[in-house]
């Protein structure tokens, strides 16, 4: 599904923000429009316009999302932080082993603390220390 748009349709969804300039100021938008006037849907993806992709997009993020959901949680927040570059790093075990190596302390536990959310909507930690923690 797609919602096409451009500055003057801009204008009329959202009449309170002046922000003259390019649609980039505005991508996010469309995107809470679509999300406003269609719940049922549980996930949105924005897709740049710079992304070349010549294969089957189902099958990239089908694959995406198979590999993201094998990836453990322990030390998730402390690999994202950082570029895997394959030619230096080597393997993804021989970078994860590097990121691991580089957080003895166990890393981030749990939600990052935000503003946003004065407090953790998720379940409490049974164990008091990173290595006391199984991830399971």
């Amino acid at each position: 599904m797609t919602i096409l748009f451009n500055q003057d349709l801009l204008k009329v969804w959202y009449p309170g923000i002046d922000q003259g300039g390019g649609q980039s100021q505005h991508k996010n938008q469309p995107l809470k429009l679509f999300s406003n006037m269609n719940p049922d849907f549980v996930f949105l993806w924005q897709f740049e316009l710079d992304v070349r992709y010549t294969g089957n997009w189902y099958n990239i993020l089908e694959n995406a999302e198979s590999w993201a959901r094998k990836q453990p949680r322990k030390l998730q927040f402390e690999r994202a932080a950082r570029f895997y570059i394959p030619s230096y790093h080597g393997t993804y075990a021989s970078f994860s082993d590097t990121v691991e190596a580089a957080n003895p302390d166990g890393g981030v536990r749990g939600p990052v603390r935000s503003w946003a959310v004065p407090r953790s909507l998720g379940p409490k930690f049974h164990r008091k220390t990173a290595a006391e923690d199984d991830y399971s």
